[in-house]
Formats: C-alpha cells, structure tokens, sequence
C-alpha cells in the first residue's frame, strides 16, 4: 500500500477533534469527527453529518425499556396489600433518570358482587401509587360474571443505579372473599418499565 493510500486510510479510521462550529469545510464521505460541545461522534454521509452516538444523551431520551408478562391467575383473599408475581426488575445507568413504568392488569374477576379488587404500584417494598380501587365491585351478592381491566402510567424518580424492583400488589376489598386477576390463567397482564434520561 502506498503512502497516499495509507493516509486515506488513516483519514477514515481516526475522527478528527472540533466542535459544532469548526466541522471539517471539506469532509470526504465516511469521514468521522468527535464534537466536543455536544459530546457526539459523526460521520459524513456524503451531504449531512449524521450523529452516531453519544456519550451524554439528551433529556427524555430513551434509555433501557424491560418488559414482563403474567398469564397465572393470582388470587387475593385478604384485604392486605400482598405481592403478586406480576413485576419487573431495572438497573438505571443513572441516578438523573426517571423510570416511567406501565402497567395492564387483566381478567380482573372476585368472588361476590359486593367484593372489588384493589390494586397499587411498588417500588421494591414501599407502595409508589394506588391504581385500582374495589375494581368491578357492586352492590348486593352474586356469581361472577365478567372481567375488567385496570392499568397506570407513573413516572418514577429513584435516584439509583441499583437494581430496582416494581411490582403490583393486589388485595380484596373484603377478607376471606376472593378477588383475583388473569381470571382463569386466559388473559395476560403486562409491567413495562423504561428508563428515561434526566
């Protein structure tokens, strides 16, 4: 390989050093710099440079995403907060990030009219909101008869960059009468969580 080669070579595979302001004025395609103001590698596509990661991500941006599923009927006969086995696990990569966590809770079926499910969102082992209060309750007794569904969106701040846990806990609005949800292990109830730049 030659001298002239070899310099072309070189151009392409070490990013040059400036800021947004001093961009080469003549980049050949491929070529690749490291912007000091905004911390981001580009290259040159030919007629834009193109960000090809960044170092700092911008506020809101979109971290991480975990998803857990849950299709086993879970049965709640006291009217204590119990955990159900609906949860997810997230090690934020920073302790700026919020944690927006999404929850869908199917089936949700009890045993006599005048019972509802109750339902709240945890971190670890501290309640962060209640989101389901005596779902599908209603006056007098009864049989069962049909499902509800009942679900949150809550944007946490937890500070960490520990592993954290969010589960849902449920409990019956009356004790020793049952209240449940994924009625009969048919539906599926979803926890998502996403870690979101601060």
């Amino acid at each position: 390989m030659g001298m002239t080669s070899q310099l072309a070579a070189l151009r392409l595979i070490q990013p040059g050093v400036c800021t947004s302001t001093t961009r080469p004025a003549s980049p050949f395609e491929g070529q690749m710099i490291y912007t000091t103001d905004l911390d981001t590698l580009e290259i040159w596509n030919g007629s834009a440079w193109r960000i090809v990661s960044s170092a700092t991500p911008s506020s809101g941006s979109v971290l991480q995403v975990v998803n857990s599923t849950l299709t086993a009927q879970q049965t709640f006969t006291s009217s204590t907060a119990t955990a159900s086995s609906l949860a997810v696990s997230i090690t934020p990569k920073s302790s700026s990030s919020k944690i927006l966590v999404m929850v869908s809770v199917n089936g949700i079926n009890r045993q006599v009219n005048d019972t509802g499910l109750n339902l709240w969102l945890y971190r670890g082992g501290s309640s962060v909101a209640q989101f389901g209060r005596q779902v599908l309750r209603m006056a007098g007794n009864g049989s069962e008869s049909w499902d509800a569904t009942s679900g949150i969106e809550y944007l946490d701040s937890p500070a960490t960059t520990s592993s954290t846990t969010y589960t849902v806990y449920g409990a019956s609005s009356s004790n020793n009468v049952y209240a449940i949800f994924n009625h009969s292990s048919v539906t599926t109830s979803t926890i998502t969580a996403m870690e979101i730049a601060g």
